[in-house]
């Protein structure tokens, strides 16, 4: 183990950080389906909070070069499956390579070709982005699928990437908790090189249970529905009742949604 909080990686050959299980970290879940805000809307309102970030629909520089992008926090930029395919998504990613604070969360589907594909769209990008990439898991059929066969395919694209994070986060409300809450323990089950699955895992919010089980999982990353403040004072006490930190931004008010 080195000395500035960082362990040697057999696997990946490089020395990794050590997950703090302790500091949990929130980011705020933009509504695509909320036309009423706008992206500056949905960073301003994380901020507000103190959060550490928050999750966006794609968006190109006449829609972000109103937001300061120097406060350090992480723009999750969801590039659908969909997206995807679209000569749009070429624009998104060269139009934010150089603002630092985005990453491209490439969405994972279960249909075949998709590990491929979305390998070869992150290897495209890393020169520019580095390890500012991600992996969605937002389609509701990912979440009645077989956990290991989905777990499965995400350690393949992890293996070939090096990816850094993965998003879990129902685009359905009507998806089970439980069902995220088993894909969550077998992802976490994964032996990748780098960092722990667990270290990299960022995770919806659906309920009290869902959310004491991942903590007890070691997860450390959640996402907040943009619900009024619920799902934060919620998240609030399961932490403090599970004896951890909740982190916000110390320059950033504490309620202010």
């Amino acid at each position: 183990m080195a000395n500035n909080g960082t362990y040697y990686d057999s696997q990946s050959g490089q020395h990794v950080p050590i997950h703090d299980e302790n500091k949990i970290h929130c980011y705020l879940i933009g509504n695509n389906k909320d036309d009423t805000k706008s992206p500056k809307d949905i960073v301003q309102t994380a901020r507000s909070i103190g959060l550490s970030g928050c999750l966006l629909p794609p968006i190109v520089p006449q829609k972000r070069d109103v937001i300061d992008t120097s406060a350090g926090d992480i723009w999750f930029l969801h590039l659908s499956s969909t997206f995807q395919d679209r000569l749009s998504c070429d624009e998104v990613i060269e139009s934010n390579k150089s603002i630092e604070c985005v990453n491209l969360c490439f969405e994972f589907s279960i249909e075949d070709k998709s590990v491929d594909k979305i390998s070869t769209m992150i290897q495209k990008t890393m020169t520019d982005y580095g390890s500012r990439t991600s992996i969605g898991i937002f389609d509701e059929k990912c979440f009645n699928e077989d956990p290991i066969l989905v777990a499965s395919q995400i350690a393949n694209i992890i293996d070939t990437t090096l990816i850094q994070q993965v998003i879990v986060s129902p685009d359905d409300n009507s998806v089970d908790p439980d069902d995220l809450r088993s894909l969550c323990e077998e992802l976490s089950y994964l032996d990748v090189p780098g960092p722990t699955v667990k270290s990299r895992l960022v995770v919806k919010t659906m309920n009290e249970e869902q959310v004491e089980e991942c903590l007890q999982m070691g997860i450390s990353k959640f996402l907040l529905p943009d619900d009024g403040g619920d799902s934060l004072d919620m998240i609030k006490n399961t932490v403090d009742s599970a004896g951890k930190e909740f982190h916000l931004k110390k320059s950033a008010p504490t309620a202010n949604w």
